[in-house]
């Protein structure tokens, strides 16, 4: 069904794109390219000192999660991804993105894609679409180890590095992340895989 559901992703995207930025390589203005393909790689969670770092001023959470130690002690907590995969129009790519947590779900973050003639770099807004698995029950509200995680959203490309130097472009993605277990965070890794679906275009 999942499988299923990403393949449709793409189609939609797909078609809501005008025909210069389908076709393969350069578009019809000649600075325009499609970007459609997949990644994976694992979920990582890294926590700071209350009211430092990266996420200082999103809500802190108890670490672990759920508190297996009394009393917990509280943390602001950065969500990172570390993926890898092919995109057409790119190559094959390293793709590393950051957020703070809003519980196990993404807010904004940044992005950035390795490939093998520069850097694509961006920020990201994403919507939470769904999860897979049991209800998530209180005092915690936290989804099952095992459940899945379905979210959308977009990469806003603002700059690059090398031959991406000046890009910009706007490419969607839907993401999938299997929930594994919990405990302190700097000891989690989950799965992530993602389906990408967009374009980028270069400077003149």
């Amino acid at each position: 069904m999942i499988h299923k559901f990403l393949f449709s992703f793409i189609a939609v995207i797909l078609i809501s794109m005008p025909s210069s930025v389908i076709a393969w390589g350069w578009g019809q203005d000649g600075d325009v390219r499609s970007v459609v393909g997949e990644t994976r790689g694992d979920v990582t969670f890294e926590p700071f000192d209350v009211g430092t770092g990266p996420c200082a001023e999103s809500p802190p959470a108890p670490d672990p999660l759920p508190p297996i130690a009394l009393p917990p002690t509280l943390a602001n907590i950065q969500t990172k991804t570390h993926q890898a995969g092919w995109l057409k129009g790119i190559g094959w790519v390293a793709v590393e993105t950051k957020h703070c947590a809003e519980g196990p779900f993404a807010k904004n973050g940044e992005v950035m894609l390795h490939a093998r003639r520069g850097t694509i770099e961006g920020f990201y807004e994403s919507e939470t679409i769904d999860l897979v698995g049991p209800e998530p029950q209180p005092p915690f509200f936290l989804p099952d180890t095992g459940s899945v995680l379905i979210q959308a959203g977009a990469y806003v490309i603002t700059g690059g590095t090398g031959r991406y130097e000046g890009v910009i472009g706007r490419l969607e993605f839907q993401v999938i992340v299997t929930v594994g277990e919990w405990g302190y965070a700097e000891d989690l890794t989950w799965t992530i895989r993602q389906v990408i679906a967009g374009h980028i275009q270069f400077p003149e």
